[in-house]
């Protein structure tokens, strides 16, 4: 038998002849008695069909943690770039005064020097054993423009018969890198600061004045909380172009309106930041206001993804991590935890609001709970979860009593839509650091209780270190967790948990004090 090789090119197409190929729509049948049978899939039996449910609540459960995730980083680095511009601004809001008379004092060295802008503090150093300044000062403005006023016009000024000194503190270099940076802004590079400006002039008033450079956008006085209707003298201007911020602060500098010299210069400061600035601002950043909001869209999406995990065999997860709990962990589930908790590993975010609790899986928690309880009574668990000593928990989506409700309806409505158009936007403090207090004395600390802690905590996520400090009597037990959105689900597990008979109070720890082992705050 000839191989293909060796076949001619007609030897093939007499074959091809002799023998067609079929085609893609003609029958195939196998067997001695063939009969065309419908096609149809294979059946899937009740474990592929459950092991795909779960397969399709782990893919939306990624969704959402990798969404979440995504923006809690965003967040984190948005923060840490307005503490690190926060920081260089009032590092650029300080200067150094050198060559003072003795005859002068603090208040000689505010009224010398407020022109340029409002000052926040003088600090003259003090001889205590001569009983007298030793001759220099650091003045900080509440702006840093000021700063940069007063070190160009102030150096080599005659005060009572010496030269002053001005010059910048010896860690401002740092900043200096941050400062071209924000000088070269597009948005401040046309924006002028103004100061010293006569306390009868209006907003109007200097607008008037200063369009005669280009075409004024916007006029800012910022007005005196201590006489309303009064403003601060200092402000900014915005103007079109760059060219009549230019031409406004050569011509305009030191001149004079309404009797007192103004002080113009450059802008500095960006137009989002609020004064006065100061170095931690943390807790005061309002991320609704950032201009990386998500979208409604984008919350609702996330919303509907995370009502449909709820949804697929909640009660079974829960079940199921029950059982697996109390045989694997000497810590045991209590019978007053929140019902409206989502199963474990799907994380929803508070802000969307918690599940009502469901009177069936109250039942079966508390069975379960039951259960737990037997078997962590004779393996001699230190976790307390027996009915008589557990104090109740309110869910976390239940509102105070105490707190104050609007009784106009508009305004509760106008509350609950600005709830709803927050999405789920991280509005506790960022924090990785967990903190357990009133576990235990200090006589009852031993090997065990760090590494039973730290499993336990591995159930939330990824635990980077467990410090136990003991001061005199009092045990606190430190958790460093990998993200702030873990630390807060297991604060919110572990909080009013029973150890030992004690119950436990979990909150968020200050992760700056933590990291300078600052641990008795």
């Amino acid at each position: 038998m000839s191989t293909i090789g060796s076949l001619g090119s007609s030897d093939f197409r007499r074959i091809l002849t002799n023998h067609p190929v079929s085609s893609p729509t003609d029958l195939i049948f196998f067997g001695r008695n063939p009969r065309p049978t419908p096609f149809s899939l294979i059946q899937l039996t009740e474990e592929q069909r459950f092991a795909i449910q779960l397969a399709k609540k782990y893919a939306l459960e990624q969704s959402i943690q990798n969404a979440l995730r995504k923006q809690a980083v965003q967040y984190q680095q948005q923060d840490l770039n307005n503490i690190k511009r926060n920081h260089a601004l009032i590092l650029l809001s300080r200067i150094y005064v050198g060559s003072i008379s003795f005859e002068i004092g603090d208040e000689d060295l505010k009224r010398t020097f407020s022109p340029f802008g409002p000052i926040k503090a003088v600090t003259l150093s003090w001889d205590a054993t001569l009983q007298k300044h030793k001759g220099f000062a650091f003045i900080e403005y509440e702006v840093p423009e000021a700063a940069s006023l007063a070190l160009e016009q102030m150096n080599g000024y005659t005060l009572a018969g010496r030269n002053l000194k001005v010059g910048r503190p010896s860690n401002a270099p740092q900043a200096g890198p941050l400062e071209t940076e924000l000088r070269s802004d597009a948005k401040t590079r046309s924006r002028v600061y103004i100061a010293s400006i006569h306390p009868e002039l209006s907003e109007s008033d200097i607008k008037t004045v200063f369009e005669a450079f280009g075409k004024v956008e916007g006029c800012t006085l910022y007005p005196d909380p201590k006489y309303p209707g009064r403003h601060r003298g200092f402000g900014y201007i915005e103007f079109e172009s760059e060219e009549s911020a230019i031409s406004a602060v050569s011509s305009m500098n030191c001149f004079d309106l309404a009797g007192q010299q103004l002080r113009v210069a450059r802008a500095i400061t960006p137009m989002d930041v609020t004064l006065p600035l100061e170095a931690n601002i943390t807790t005061k950043i309002n991320l609704a206001a950032t201009s990386t909001t998500p979208s409604s869209a984008v919350a609702l999406a996330a919303a509907n993804i995370s009502a449909k995990v709820m949804s697929m065999d909640a009660q079974e997860a829960v079940t199921s991590e029950t059982s697996r709990h109390s045989t694997t962990t000497r810590f045991s589930m209590s019978t007053t935890d929140n019902p409206g908790l989502p199963p474990p590993g799907v994380f929803i975010p508070s802000a969307i609001g918690g599940l009502k609790p469901d009177p069936v899986t109250d039942q079966d928690a508390l069975a379960n709970s039951c259960e737990t309880d037997e078997v962590s009574k004779s393996t001699a668990s230190m976790w307390d979860d027996d009915e008589d000593s557990a104090v109740p928990i309110q869910p976390n989506n239940t509102t105070d009593i105490t707190e104050e409700q609007p009784s106009d309806p508009d305004e509760r409505i106008a509350v609950d839509s600005n709830t709803a158009q927050s999405g789920f936007l991280f509005t506790s403090p960022l924090s990785r650091v967990l903190l357990l207090e009133n576990m235990l004395d200090a006589g009852d600390v031993d090997e065990e209780v760090e590494e039973e802690v730290r499993e336990e905590c591995a159930r939330f996520g990824e635990v980077l270190r467990v410090i136990i400090h003991i001061n005199g009597s009092d045990v606190r037990i430190f958790v460093q967790f990998d993200r702030s959105d873990v630390t807060q689900i297991a604060c919110d597990a572990l909080n009013q948990r029973f150890f030992s008979g004690r119950v436990v109070r979990a909150r968020l720890y200050d992760e700056e004090q933590f990291q300078l082992h600052e641990l008795d705050n």
